[in-house]
């Protein structure tokens, strides 16, 4: 069954997080927008923290990314988005080379740079940015790490090797390797050598990994002085998060526009409201998105039965208790085709998320569409079908990233991995008793044909032994015993 998923623009994304075109569809963060802008620009290094869920890669893509150029007034404000990906050997560019290729896929040398392939500094951080600087203009770089703890995923040497030439990118105003070539160049670039290099970095990582940045202290000592912590959306936000996007306009839309009772949107911020004491009363933006989604699923089913113009009302909310579980399963069921389902599960569960056993967590991991398709084939003898990973990203299940690398492909986001988790359990479960009944099956039929094998030659026996008393009855022998028991029987007397 081909598959060609047509979709219109949707209005949520889902597990998927915002991307800078979707910024006007992104609304609650204002004041961490501006808090963020502020401190960017203000500040060579950051370190942005949340929970996972919390939606720092929205916040970044669609909230402080497309208005870097306006908090860096009168400068050229050069944007980086770095995603390293989980380390995976001999496929993976280090850090270093990964920043690099992010940098010279649009910013090519400026004029008047060539005399720094002749400068002994070797091809550092250092090196490749100041090349990029023209001489009379002023410009910042801004280089946005995102999910940063994959960074500590990484051979120690490639760590090593990255701090110290991010440090000498964001600190060094000239290596002294260059400075002592500074008489022998001309005067064009001696200026250009002593141009200022304004470079800041952000570092978003979750929470729960922020402990992993100690190990950068020695090479960046004010890596956690500036820190900056994401918490979940108040009720007003997620409110304003879930109403605007409804109401938008446009024919590019999914759905018409709709809008929710205020009892309904009361209900969404109970039932997602966090309960811990850290945290009462806020709410996962991911979490959020997919409730919204499974909700502008519903209205575009009601958009085609004719409704027009539909108000979400308590009643047409989805179950909380298994909203992820209901998500993963309802775009796996999508594909429409036992055969794509199963195929798309073992990407899912298999290859695409990785399971310590021992210490019972699990983690997302990022993969080469080519190196897919061999898993697929080598460990569970299926070819991938051309369209499942664009049927699977259609669905906002999976997440495609065009790098340096190629086109890695991932599970959206740490907010479904709990679902693919469970549903992998219960497909091994499933597979497990299947193979135990199949074995028991193949156990009494091997039993039933021993029996057969056994009954044969008694079968046999017993109808030679039958056959050779016939013959005996029959033959000459035979008569005389038919003669002498004829003489025994007795004879009938009249009386």
């Amino acid at each position: 069954m081909p598959i060609n998923p047509q979709i219109l623009t949707r209005r949520y994304p889902g597990v998927t997080p915002f991307e800078r075109e979707q910024q006007h569809l992104f609304f609650g963060r204002d004041r961490e927008i501006a808090d963020l802008l502020r401190l960017v620009s203000l500040e060579r290094l950051l370190v942005l923290f949340g929970k996972s869920g919390h939606g720092k890669s929205s916040l970044l893509n669609a909230g402080v990314l497309p208005r870097l150029g306006a908090a860096f007034r009168g400068k050229n404000c050069v944007a980086l988005s770095i995603r390293l990906g989980a380390y995976a050997k001999d496929q993976s560019l280090s850090p270093k080379e990964t920043l690099l290729a992010e940098l010279e896929r649009n910013n090519a040398p400026a004029a008047g740079t060539d005399f720094y392939e002749n400068i002994p500094t070797g091809r550092t951080l250092w090196r490749e940015f100041k090349k990029r600087r023209p001489l009379n203009e002023q410009v910042a770089f801004v280089l946005l790490f995102d999910q940063f703890e994959e960074f500590f995923l990484y051979p120690p040497e490639q760590q090593q090797q990255f701090r110290q030439e991010i440090s000498e990118l964001l600190y060094t105003e000239i290596p002294q390797t260059a400075f002592h070539e500074f008489d022998r160049l001309d005067e064009a670039a001696q200026d250009h050598l002593s141009a200022p290099l304004e470079v800041h970095a952000v570092f978003a990582i979750r929470s729960d990994r922020l402990h992993l940045l100690d190990s950068m202290k020695q090479e960046l000592p004010a890596i956690l002085h500036k820190r900056y912590e994401l918490r979940g959306l108040n009720p007003e936000q997620a409110k304003a998060a879930m109403v605007h996007p409804a109401e938008a306009e446009g024919d590019t839309f999914d759905t018409k526009p709709f809008g929710f009772q205020p009892e309904a949107l009361d209900a969404i911020v109970a039932n997602l409201a966090r309960g811990g004491a850290e945290e009462t009363g806020q709410i996962e933006s991911f979490q959020l998105q997919i409730v919204c989604q499974s909700i502008e699923d519903d209205v575009r089913a009601r958009n085609r039965r004719g409704e027009k113009r539909v108000l979400i009302a308590p009643a047409d909310l989805p179950d909380f208790g298994k909203v992820f579980e209901n998500y993963y399963a309802t775009r796996i069921a999508s594909l429409g085709d036992e055969e794509l389902e199963r195929s798309a599960r073992l990407l899912l569960e298999e290859e695409l998320l990785y399971v310590d056993e021992a210490k019972g967590e699990a983690r997302r991991l990022s993969m080469d569409g080519d190196a897919l398709a061999a898993n697929l084939l080598a460990k569970h003898g299926r070819a991938l079908p051309p369209a499942l990973l664009d049927a699977l990203v259609n669905s906002f299940i999976v997440r495609r990233e065009k790098t340096a690398r190629g086109t890695h492909y991932e599970i959206s986001h740490d907010t479904l991995v709990g679902a693919v988790l469970k549903s992998r359990e219960e497909r091994r479960r499933a597979e497990k008793e299947a193979a135990e009944r199949e074995r028991l099956r193949v156990e009494a039929e091997r039993q039933r044909q021993e029996r057969i094998k056994l009954r044969r030659p008694r079968n046999r026996n017993l109808a030679m032994a039958i056959g050779a008393l016939l013959l005996a009855w029959l033959g000459p022998r035979g008569k005389q015993y038919r003669r002498a028991a004829a003489h025994r029987r007795p004879k009938n007397r009249k009386r």
